[in-house]
């Protein structure tokens, strides 16, 4: 019989004792578990134990939210020794234990490298991610490129190539990889399906009940006169399912929809419905002035926060990357002490973030792509409902689906409830920053980094490569070919322009063609923010507010997608899969008013986005702005008057609710060394 280990008064299962030995010992490691079986525990004891060796750490996350998540947590005990790191956000640089998006690691190994020669080990959260097709080049890069020195401790959701990924980079870290696999759930889960217009069925009665997948579709239902809404048939089933939900006792329950909209109306229409106790109301209360009061609510964010607080006040509530980060934040901590009874929310509640619940409710199986309607992923499918079932609360989570028999594809939805984890595949896509990186530090050499990407690896034993692999290599040709033709590359030597691009993680084609033709020496710091807020604002309409003029002249405009417009040709004629995106001025409004000092409610009353997106696109562009700055300031002989209008871009954007550094700030504790010593001897490590 193996002797028990504990760890902060926990007893550990199987797989976290396996890992956190193997963390110990100073090897890599890949853990794969199901959602809320406890991968945490493990990062946390690595990230302690290096606190008490006096080591350095690095945890990366795929999402901010959840690196300040993972910052507020870790600052609660260990102060000044955290510190974090984001495109947002940078406090304590230099700590011993860095918080980090990946692409802010991915960036730092190739732009200072010298911060990384005494990390002990980087964790990748939610490594699976690399199956992302946008982003998921990121993680391989940063596996493929980090000093050889670094120890990975990756934590992944569970995957069917497991074996084959890790195998994958013991070949190309030259290092051991120890695979630890957990494939039950300590809290088990109960699948329930609720067919439109009939009763609640398990899981194992799917196959008993397929034949109705196949009858004919309904016909389209006319809007009778007197109807309110549209669909009036599915709001019966969506509201019958929470009855239902509430009279099985299962609440608290984060109830999933595809579709920001739809969340914040199935709240409201829940408002009337009080499903707090008195008792429970009471303390709701408490802790909503105590929360208001520890994130230093503005007064301006109390006013725009008040339909919130009403809801939560009955507890039920909605989640979406539209609302205001402040708000996001008071939601959270509300969820996590149970009082808010049910959530209605989109997909990226269910990533990294740790709120467990009793029930998890799909709204459909389906969602739409920017395109059409898809199903979702069977891994993705495991990850939301994998937020059911509260250990140590709860002997079963519970996770019901709802079905619209007549718009469904059997075959779909059996893959979908029961299927396998799609196995995690390469996306390996190099930007134009880490193309030209590479290019100088390897020359014609160059090749021999794409030969370590998982794609090649995957076909080593091809005497054949498939076809979409030779694609992947022609991208990477075509993408130099275009940096050849526009003279960041010449005479197999990066030109300045191709130095100064070098410098920039992050729309560094935009930045720098309209840098070196000469459009943002012509403009001021306010229409510097409103053409920087054009390059990363991605909207579905072109919206102005009300058709205000704003400060960038419409020649200026045209002269920027001109510019712009000559590479995206160049890209088109070679090719490219993915060329630069298209500027859009759809938000350019809202950040020239906020630039002039507008208030977030002033702006609101003149543009058609929510607040939660104005500040998001204020974020970003302060951002890239601070890339230019950073750039601007390593040139030799720089433009000095357009680095002090950057400058005062930036001072003109960062204030109040965009000033993400100091809304984190905000109720951050500052324990002393005894509380240090005090939280290591908690976790084990002293005595």
């Amino acid at each position: 019989m193996t002797e028990q280990m504990f760890y902060k008064g926990l007893a550990l299962d199987g797989f976290q004792k396996e890992a956190i030995q193997a963390v110990s010992l100073g090897e890599n490691v890949i853990v794969a578990a199901p959602t809320g079986s406890g991968k945490t525990l493990i990062a946390e004891y690595a990230i302690e134990k290096c606190i008490a060796e006096g080591k350095r750490i690095i945890y990366t996350s795929p999402i901010k939210a959840l690196s300040n998540q993972k910052f507020r947590d870790f600052t609660q005990n260990y102060g000044d020794l955290i510190g974090i790191m984001t495109g947002d956000v940078t406090i304590n640089s230099d700590a011993q234990v860095l918080i980090m998006t990946t692409e802010v690691f991915r960036n730092t190994i190739f732009e200072n490298p010298e911060r990384l020669e005494h990390m002990w080990y980087v964790i990748f959260d939610e490594i699976h991610y690399m199956d992302d097709l946008e982003r998921g080049t990121v993680w391989e890069e940063s596996i493929i490129f980090a000093p050889s020195h670094i120890r990975f401790l990756a934590l992944s959701a569970t995957i069917q190539n497991l074996n084959e990924f890790a195998s994958w980079i013991e070949y190309i870290r030259e290092s051991k990889v120890r695979v630890v696999l957990e494939e039950t759930r300590p809290v088990p889960l109960r699948h329930y399906l609720y067919l439109e217009g009939e009763e609640l069925i398990e899981l194992e009665e799917l196959e008993k009940n397929k034949k109705i997948f196949f009858k004919k579709k309904k016909k389209k239902r006319s809007k009778k006169k007197g109807d309110k809404e549209k669909r009036t048939p599915f709001i019966q089933t969506q509201m019958s399912l929470i009855d239902k939900v509430m009279e099985n006792r299962h609440l608290p329950a984060i109830y999933f929809m595809f579709s920001r909209a739809a969340c914040e109306r199935m709240a409201d229409r829940m408002k009337e419905e009080n499903l707090l106790s008195t008792e429970e109301s009471k303390r709701m209360e408490q802790i909503l002035q105590q929360n208001i009061q520890e994130l230093a609510f503005t007064e301006e964010e109390i006013q725009h926060g008040k339909h919130i607080i009403q809801l939560l006040r009955k507890g039920v509530c909605f989640h979406h990357a539209g609302i205001l980060p402040v708000l996001k934040e008071l939601i959270e901590r509300c969820f996590s002490t149970g009082l808010l009874k049910l959530l209605f929310a989109t997909e990226t509640f269910a990533l990294g973030v740790n709120m467990p619940a009793k029930a998890v409710i799909f709204d459909s199986l389906r969602k739409f792509n920017g395109i059409r309607e898809v199903y979702i992923k069977a891994r993705d499918y495991q990850q939301m409902a994998g937020r059911a079932g509260r250990r140590g609360i709860d002997q079963e989570g519970y996770v019901y689906s709802i079905l619209q028999p007549h718009r469904e594809s059997y075959r779909h939805v059996k893959q979908v409830l029961t299927g396998k984890a799609e196995p995690v595949s390469s996306r390996f896509n190099l930007d134009y920053c880490t193309l030209l990186n590479l290019y100088h530090r390897l020359g014609d050499n160059f090749f021999e980094a794409w030969e370590k990407s998982f794609a090649s690896f995957k076909t080593k034993q091809q005497k054949r490569k498939p076809y979409w692999y030779q694609n992947m290599i022609y991208q990477v040709e075509a993408k130099l070919e275009v940096l050849n033709r526009t003279k960041y590359i010449q005479d197999e030597n990066l030109t300045e322009k191709g130095f100064f691009a070098m410098k920039i993680s992050g729309y560094e084609i935009h930045i720098s063609e309209l840098y070196f033709h000469g459009l943002l020496s012509q403009l001021d710091p306010i229409q510097l923010n409103a053409l920087f807020s054009a390059i990363v604002f991605e909207g579905r309409r072109e919206i102005h507010g009300k058709r205000f003029q704003f400060s960038l002249s419409s020649k200026m405009r045209k002269k920027a997608k001109h510019v712009l417009g000559v590479f995206f040709r160049i890209e088109r004629s070679l090719g490219i899969l993915n060329p630069i995106k298209e500027l859009d001025f759809g938000m350019s409004y809202a950040t020239d008013l906020w630039s002039q000092g507008y208030s977030l409610t002033e702006i609101e009353d003149r543009v058609e986005f929510s607040p939660g997106d104005v500040i998001r696109n204020l974020r970003r562009t302060l951002q890239i702005l601070r890339q230019l700055e950073k750039a601007l300031e390593r040139e030799e002989k720089g433009d000095f008057i357009l680095l002090e209008k950057v400058k005062e871009g930036i001072s003109l954007l960062k204030r109040d609710m965009v000033d993400a550094e100091a809304q984190l700030k905000r109720g951050l504790p500052s324990p002393d060394q005894s509380a240090i010593a005090a939280a290591l001897k908690k976790a084990g490590f002293l005595d």
